[in-house]
């Protein structure tokens, strides 16, 4: 049975070889330049400049706003961002004499970000900017103010965009303004932050920060939530959960505190206030140390996880991201791989679960130290965060390729061996390796259950975190290890035979899908000059296969590769 397997694995192997180099070559001159334009490559914020008045007065001001209307589902970002992104930017163009002022930011939202959580708008935001006239301007004269908007518009990914626009004015004194425009700049005005009315103070401890708006007013309005935005970076962790109290001086927002709480002399920042009939009312707060009595607080803040609960949401998390695209291919030919153990071979299949399931643990454990230390040391990271960087979405794209190649049958992967081959090749350092690149092809998914565990994990000591990385690790290697120890399982799968290498064939599809998903991304990220790069590169990969699959059993007057 296998002589005649591999018999026709090498009739068809020639013929399988070209049809990947020519879809390889078809994605690189006709697939990937159409899907710029085919795969939405609209701009995801349609921006545009609005004046308040069209006529300004020499030495006088106008008020321009830069509207961006976000698409459904994305946002761009306040002046603190928060955990990851860069505010948006207006960059003026203006005659000589013309001056901007700052940009004049609404107040935002908590959007929270597998597990991190940004600080920004969705839908539709106005950002003010007043523009002041030289004295000298001449009347009736019409001038072009110019600017350049450039944002960071994320989802699941980022992408920078940049667009250029202009408005003109006329010099003279201003009309009565006109009834619609005065209404939207007077709700834009709405959403700026007042000055605080109230004085406020802060106490910081290891475990908590304090804020204290002292005022007895707040007590007897007992408002509905108060959130906090801090205007500097590391005061707080930002995905933690805030927690509204009151004691005899006014309301407290108490906040886990960032790694510079405790050092600085002052906390800037807005403050959010929302009434029980849900009106909103922010404040810019600029607090300074002092003491913050004892308040009394709810039972636990809304959305806060226990460390239990965070530890089975990571487990249940992990168990989900096996149906994943990326990585059920390469969980399925593992569990195949079994079926070729009978008898004696359930011990290896035995310690091939172990080994699997300890390379998957121990990737996840890895991969959580990384992000803590990287945090510790200032960076705002989480799962995930390697999307955002354009070379690292190259990489997964060519290493998905390459795993479409060996379930393809095209490349030969050390740490994998499928089918006929796994009794030589196989063992415990394969199905260890199998359970890294497992974790690997995971990295760029996320599945429910994961932003919750580890939002939570990210504001808690380095034990606990490394904890909720450990279960989701568990739950990740859990099935294999459960097929690996129960024979009754093994028994339920089909006998070897050529439905093996049919199967290997049809996952790879899926592998092939992720990776140009992942291109997709790329040509979000980068110039389609990157796009072209990669995709030489997964020509390269798929030559190389070629070259060292076909050459492998020669002997060394035939193998080029020595």
């Amino acid at each position: 049975m296998r002589g005649r397997l591999a018999a026709s694995v090498r009739e068809g192997y020639s013929g399988a070889m070209t049809r990947v180099l020519a879809a390889a070559l078809f994605l690189l001159f006709a697939v990937v330049p159409a899907q710029a334009v085919e795969i939405d490559s609209a701009p995801k914020v349609h921006a545009r400049l609005i004046g308040e008045h069209d006529t300004v007065p020499p030495g006088g001001t106008v008020t321009v706003a830069l509207e961006e209307n976000i698409r459904t589902g994305w946002h761009t970002y306040w002046k603190n961002p928060g955990d990851a992104g860069a505010p948006s930017d207006i960059k003026w163009d203006l005659p000589p004499g013309w001056t901007a002022g700052p940009i004049q930011w609404p107040y935002p939202k908590r959007i929270p970000v597998t597990p991190l959580m940004d600080y920004g708008y969705e839908g539709k935001v106005w950002l003010l900017t007043d523009i002041h006239a030289p004295a000298d301007a001449r009347t009736g004269d019409v001038v072009t103010l110019k600017a350049t908007g450039s944002w960071l518009v994320c989802k699941e990914v980022c992408i920078p965009e940049e667009v250029n626009l202009q408005i003109l004015l006329e010099i003279g004194q201003p009309p009565a303004a006109d009834p619609e425009i005065a209404a939207q700049f007077a709700s834009a005005r709405a959403l700026l932050p007042m000055k605080s009315p109230w004085p406020v103070v802060f106490q910081a401890s290891a475990r908590q920060l304090d804020l204290l708006l002292k005022t007895p007013s707040l007590v007897a309005a007992k408002p509905q939530s108060a959130d906090f935005f801090p205007a500097q970076p590391d005061i707080v962790q930002n995905p933690a959960p805030q927690q509204i109290g009151f004691n005899g001086d006014g309301l407290v927002i108490r906040i886990v505190p960032g790694a510079k709480a405790r050092t600085t002399h002052s906390i800037e920042g807005v403050v959010v206030l929302t009434s029980a009939d849900g009106s909103v009312q922010a404040v810019a707060v600029q607090a300074k140390p002092g003491t913050v009595a004892p308040a009394s607080f709810a039972t636990s803040a809304a959305g806060e996880l226990s460390v239990w609960f965070a530890l089975i949401f990571a487990f249940i998390g992990g168990l989900i991201l096996n149906v994943m695209p990326c990585v059920l291919p390469v969980l399925a030919m593992k569990v195949v791989s079994l079926a070729n153990k009978s008898g004696a071979d359930k011990r290896e299949a035995r310690i091939e679960g172990f080994a699997y399931s300890l390379g998957a643990i121990l990737s996840f454990v890895a991969f959580g130290l990384l992000i803590v230390v990287l945090r510790s040391g200032g960076e705002q990271i989480g799962w995930g965060f390697q999307l955002q960087e354009p070379i690292v979405v190259a990489a997964f794209a060519l290493l998905l390729f390459a795993v479409g190649l060996s379930l393809s049958g095209s490349l030969a992967f050390p740490t994998i061996t499928f089918g006929g081959n796994l009794t030589q090749k196989g063992g415990a350092p394969g199905a260890f390796f199998t359970g890294v690149l497992a974790v690997a092809v995971a990295a760029p998914c996320t599945a429910p259950f994961m932003a919750a565990a580890l939002g939570f994990a990210l504001t808690q000591p380095v034990v606990i975190a490394l904890g909720v990385f450990f279960a989701l690790g568990l739950g990740f290697a859990l099935p294999f290890l459960l097929i690996a120890l129960w024979p009754a399982a093994l028994r339920l799968l089909p006998k070897p035979g050529a439905w093996m290498l049919r199967l290997e064939r049809i996952l790879a599809l899926p592998m092939y899908a992720a990776a140009l998903w992942l291109l997709w991304v790329l040509s979000q990220q980068t110039s389609t000059t990157g796009v072209a790069v990669t995709l030489a590169a997964m020509v390269v990969v798929a030559i190389g296969a070629w070259l060292f699959t076909s050459t492998r059993n020669s002997d060394d007057r035939g193998r080029a590769m020595g």
